[in-house]
C-alpha cells in the first residue's frame, strides 16, 4: 500500500514540473499581466484541491488540473491595481518560505498523512513565490508593480 502512495507523491511532484515548465512556456512572450493572472488562478486552484483534500483524508494525492480555459462561457475582465511599496518592500524582506529550516530528508520519519500534508502546503507555498516573485520583478523592471486579478462577470456585479 506504501508503495502505492509514494507513486502518487512522485506523480504529483513530477507533474507539478510538467505543469511549470508548460506554463513558462506559455508564457514565454506573453505580458507580465498574463503571468500574473496565470499564477493567481494556479493558486486559486492549488488551495481548492487542498481544501478538498483535508475534508477527505482518506483521499488520494491527485495531480492539479489544468485551470480552465478563459473562454470558458463567463465573460472575464481583468482589474489591475497598484501594489501598495509597503507590500513590496516586505515580500522583498520576507519571501514566502513557511517550511524553512525543515529538511525533506526529516520526511522518511514521518506517516504518510504527515508527508501529504507536507507535499500539499509546499506546493502551495511554491505557487505563492512565484507569485511574489512576479511582482518583484515588475516592480523592479518598472519602479513599480501592478496586481491583477480577473473577475467574471457574476463577480463584477457586486
Amino acid at each position: 500500500m506504501a508503495g502505492a502512495e509514494d507513486r502518487d507523491l512522485k506523480g504529483l511532484r513530477r507533474s507539478r514540473r510538467v505543469r511549470k515548465a508548460t506554463m513558462i512556456k506559455e508564457m514565454g512572450g506573453a505580458s507580465e499581466e498574463f503571468q500574473i493572472v496565470m499564477l493567481k488562478r494556479q493558486m486559486k486552484a492549488v488551495i481548492a484541491r487542498n481544501e478538498a483534500a483535508l475534508k477527505d483524508d482518506a483521499a488520494p494525492l491527485e495531480p492539479l488540473q489544468p485551470p480552465e480555459p478563459v473562454g470558458s462561457g463567463k465573460k472575464r475582465k481583468v482589474v489591475k491595481t497598484e501594489v501598495q511599496q509597503e507590500f513590496i518592500d516586505h515580500m522583498i524582506l520576507n519571501p514566502h518560505r513557511p517550511s524553512d529550516g525543515f529538511r525533506e530528508e526529516n520526511l522518511g520519519k514521518c506517516n504518510q498523512k504527515w508527508r501529504n500534508l507536507y507535499f500539499r502546503q509546499k506546493e502551495l507555498a511554491d505557487t505563492v513565490l512565484e507569485y511574489q516573485q512576479a511582482l518583484i520583478k515588475q516592480y523592479r523592471t518598472k519602479g513599480y508593480a501592478v496586481d491583477c486579478t480577473e473577475v467574471t462577470d457574476d463577480e463584477d456585479d457586486s
